[in-house]
C-alpha cells in the first residue's frame, strides 16, 4: 500500500472548520462537499512516509487493521508516531489504540460522524503504549491531572485547525491556531522523533499551560516560559519514565520547590531544590513515611567546620612532629658530641700512653705524621718525649735539630746576580746527600748487613734511593712521603729502609721549599738579594709583605682575551702567591693548623694541575712559568722601604712574585720551622 501523507501549505488555506461553515449549498451537493473537504485535508504541503520495516509488517495487512493503517498513512503526525514504534507488534498496538481513541469519529456540520485522525487521538494512542505506562497515572498528583484534562479539552475543541511544518529537530508538523505563519494559540506539535507538544503556543513555541510527551518516555504537565518558550517554568509536574513524579514550582527546566513522589505514589521528599534538582532544604521520607530533615547549607557549613578543624589538627600535628624531630636532632647531636668527647678523651689517653710505650723510631715517625697533619704542638710533644726517654739515640738528635729549626742540610750557596745563576743555585741547593740522614742510613745499612747483603749491593741500593729522591719533583716527593709514612707506621717497629726513605724525602722537600723560585722572574735585572716570597729557612714574612701579596691576589685578573698560556700562567702566579703566603706564616684570622695545611694541599693541587695543563699545550721545549699577564697598573704597588746603605729600594714585587731585602721578613724566625711549602 502507498503510505505517504502530505499536508497543506500553512499560509495557503484556512481551517477546515472555517471552510465548512462558509459553504452554503443545497442539500443535494452534500456528498460532493464532503469529498471536497477530504481533498482539502490532504492537499500539498508537509509529507511523511512510513518506514519500510513498519510498512511491510504482515500484521498491518490484516483486514481488521488495514483501514486504520491507511487512515494513519494519510496523516503526517500519525506517521511520525507510527515510525518510532520499534516492532510490528508495537505498531499494531499503536494503530489499535488510535482506532479506540477515534471512536465514532468527529460529528460533522450535517449531524453525521466522520472517522478521522486528530491530534488528540494521536496523543492518547501514544500515551497508551507500554513505554509510557508509568507516566499515564496521575492519581498521586490530582492537580496536575485536572490541568492535563483541561489541556486535552482545549485541543479537542480546536481540532486539526491550521497545519504548519518544518525541518527542525528532524522534522515536525503542527495542528492548531496560527498567526502570521506561526503557531499561536491552542495547538499540537508532533516531531518525527515521537515527541508531542500540546497546549498554549506563542510565536511558534509552547508558552503558557501545556503538556509534553517526551521521546525518552517522560511527561510534563504545567506552565512553559523562558526565552522563546519551551522551558518548564512555573507550576507543573514532571513524571519520569520510571514513574517518579515531581510536582511544584519549576524554573529554567528544573524544579525549585515542591514534592517528589515514588512510583508507588508515596512522598519521598519535599522542600526546596538546588539548580541541579537536588533537595537542599526540606524533608526526606523513607518507605515507611518517617521524615528526615535536610539542610544542605547547614551540612555544608558543618562539613566546612569539620574540614577546618581537621586542617588545624593537621597543622598542630605537623608542628608537633617538627618539634619532636628537632628535639630528636638535639638529642642525637648531644649524644654525638658526647661520643666525640669520649673518643677525644680516649685518643688523648692513648696518645699519652704511647709517649711511654713507643720505641724511638715509632716516636720519630709519629712526630712527622702529626707535623704533616698540622698539629705542631703535639709533634713537638712527641719529639720532647723522644729526647727525654732516649737522649742518646741518633733520632733524638735529629728531633732536637728539627725543634731548633735546623734541617740538617748544608747552607745554600750564595745567590748569583744573574737569572741563570739563580736557577742553577736553586737546583743545586735542593739536592739531598746520604749524609743528610746519617742515623737512618746507618740503621738501614745495619739491617741489610744483618740480612747478608754484600757491600756492593748496599751501595747500589743507597745510590738508587738517593737518585730517586733527588729526581722527584715536589708533587711526586709529597706523594711518596705520604705512602712511605703510612707503610712504615703499620708495624710495631718501623721498617728501617722506609724510615730512611722518609727522612730523605723530608729533606728533599725542605730543600725544594727553601730554594729560590725564579720561574716567574721577568724583571731582567733584580738585585742579587732577591729571593722567592717563601720564607724557607729565612723566617716569617713581615706583615707589610703579607698585605702586599694579599692585595696582589685580589687585584690580579685573567685578561678577557688572553691566550691559553697567558691565562694559565696568570692562574699559576695567583696560586703560587697564596702558597707563599701560607709558607710565610701570614696571618690567618684564627684558622687552625689543620685547616691551613688542608688549604695548602688544595692550592698545591691546583697549581700542579694548572702547570700540567699549561705545559701540555706548549711546543719547542718551552715550559710554563708563574707570571701575571696584566698591565702594571692592574696590581698593587709594592711596599718600598729605604735600606740602611743609602736609599736602595727593597720589598715585595707583585709583578714578579719575588721579594728582596730584609724588609720582607720579621727579625725573628718562624717557630714552626718555615711552615708549609711553596708551589715550586
Amino acid at each position: 500500500m502507498t503510505i505517504t501523507a502530505r499536508e497543506p501549505d500553512p499560509v495557503s488555506h484556512r481551517s477546515r472548520h472555517d471552510l465548512v461553515q462558509a459553504i452554503q449549498t443545497p442539500t443535494h451537493f452534500l456528498p460532493a462537499l464532503a469529498l471536497s473537504a477530504c481533498a482539502l485535508f490532504i492537499s500539498t504541503g508537509a509529507q511523511a512516509q512510513v518506514k519500510p520495516e513498519i510498512a511491510n509488517c504482515v500484521e498491518l495487512k490484516d483486514e481488521a487493521i488495514v483501514a486504520q493503517a491507511e487512515m494513519c498513512s494519510a496523516h503526517v503526525g500519525c506517521v511520525y508516531v507510527l515510525n518510532v514504534q520499534k516492532t510490528c507488534a508495537q505498531a499494531t498496538g499503536y494503530l489499535e489504540r488510535l482506532q479506540t481513541a477515534i471512536g465514532e469519529g468527529t460529528r460533522t456540520f450535517f449531524g453525521s460522524y466522520r472517522k478521522e485522525v486528530t491530534p488528540d487521538a494521536i496523543f492518547t494512542a501514544a500515551l497508551g503504549s507500554d513505554e509510557h505506562a508509568s507516566v499515564r497515572s496521575l492519581d498521586a498528583i490530582p492537580t496536575s491531572q485536572l490541568r492535563s484534562q483541561d489541556v486535552a479539552t482545549k485541543v479537542r475543541d480546536v481540532g486539526t485547525g491550521d497545519t504548519l511544518s518544518g525541518n527542525w529537530n528532524g522534522g515536525w508538523v503542527y495542528y492548531g491556531r496560527t498567526q502570521d505563519g506561526k503557531a499561536d494559540g491552542i495547538g499540537t506539535r508532533i516531531f518525527a522523533n515521537g515527541e508531542i507538544q500540546r497546549g498554549q503556543f506563542r510565536r511558534g513555541n509552547v508558552y503558557g499551560a501545556g503538556e509534553i510527551l517526551y521521546r525518552n518516555g517522560a511527561r510534563y504537565i504545567g506552565d512553559f516560559a523562558g526565552i522563546g518558550g519551551n522551558q518548564r517554568w512555573g507550576q507543573g509536574a514532571y513524571i519520569y519514565k520510571n514513574g517518579t513524579k515531581q510536582e511544584g514550582s519549576f524554573s529554567d527546566g528544573e524544579i525549585v520547590s515542591g514534592t517528589t513522589y515514588r512510583p508507588d505514589g508515596k512522598v519521598s521528599e519535599k522542600g526546596n531544590y538546588d539548580k541541579a534538582g537536588k533537595l537542599s532544604f526540606g524533608q526526606r521520607f523513607d518507605t515507611e513515611g518517617v521524615p528526615t530533615v535536610v539542610n544542605v547549607r547547614l551540612e555544608q557549613e558543618a562539613a566546612a567546620r569539620a574540614a577546618a578543624a581537621a586542617e588545624q589538627q593537621r597543622k598542630l600535628d605537623e608542628q608537633q612532629r617538627k618539634l619532636d624531630e628537632a628535639q630528636h636532632q638535639r638529642e642525637a647531636a648531644a649524644q654525638a658530641e658526647q661520643r666525640r668527647r669520649e673518643a677525644a678523651a680516649q685518643a688523648e689517653q692513648q696518645f699519652r700512653a704511647s709517649l711511654q710505650t713507643l720505641n724511638p723510631g715509632q716516636l720519630f715517625a709519629r712526630a712527622d705524621e702529626l707535623s704533616a697533619q698540622g698539629d705542631g704542638a703535639r709533634a713537638r710533644e712527641v719529639q720532647r718525649a723522644l729526647m727525654s726517654r732516649f737522649p742518646n739515640h741518633p733520632l733524638a738528635a735529629t728531633a732536637a735539630r728539627q725543634m731548633a729549626g735546623e734541617s740538617g742540610a748544608s747552607p745554600a750557596p750564595a745567590e748569583p746576580s744573574g737569572l741563570a745563576g739563580r736557577s742553577t743555585a736553586s737546583t743545586t741547593a735542593s739536592q739531598v746527600s746520604l749524609a743528610d740522614c746519617a742515623p737512618e742510613r746507618d740503621a738501614v745499612v745495619a739491617r741489610w748487613r744483618a740480612n747478608d747483603s754484600t757491600e756492593e749491593n748496599i751501595k747500589r741500593q743507597l745510590a738508587n734511593v738517593l737518585a730517586d729522591v733527588n729526581s722527584a719533583d715536589r708533587a711526586r716527593a709529597m706523594k711518596n712521603l705520604e705512602q712511605y709514612q703510612q707503610i712504615a707506621l703499620k708495624g710495631s717497629t718501623p721498617y728501617p729502609p722506609l724510615v730512611f726513605s722518609v727522612c730523605m724525602l723530608k729533606v728533599r722537600l725542605a730543600r725544594l721549599a727553601a730554594a729560590p723560585s725564579v720561574a716567574g722572574d721577568t724583571s731582567g735585572g733584580l738585585p742579587s738579594t732577591a729571593v722567592a716570597a717563601s720564607p724557607g729557612a729565612r723566617g716569617r714574612l713581615s706583615g707589610q709583605t703579607c698585605e702586599a701579596m694579599k692585595q696582589t691576589v685580589m687585584a690580579t685578573r685573567v685578561p678577557p682575551n688572553a691566550s691559553v698560556t697567558a691565562s694559565t700562567e696568570t692562574v699559576m702566579f695567583m696560586t703560587k702567591t697564596v702558597l707563599d703566603m701560607i709558607a710565610g706564616d701570614c696571618p690567618t684570622d684564627g684558622t687552625t693548623p689543620a685547616q691551613i695545611e688542608a688549604e695548602r694541599q688544595e692550592r698545591q693541587r691546583q697549581y700542579t694541575a694548572a702547570e700540567s695543563a699549561c705545559n701540555a699545550v706548549q711546543s719547542g721545549g718551552r715550559r710554563c712559568v708563574a707570571r701575571a699577564h696584566v698591565p702594571s697598573t692592574a696590581v698593587a704597588k709594592p711596599p718600598v722601604t729605604e735600606s740602611a746603605e743609602g736609599g736602595s729600594s727593597n720589598g715585595y714585587d707583585p709583578r714578579t712574585g719575588l721579594c728582596w731585602g730584609r724588609s720582607c721578613y720579621d727579625n725573628s724566625p718562624s717557630s714552626s720551622g718555615g711552615g708549609a711549602r711553596t708551589a715550586r
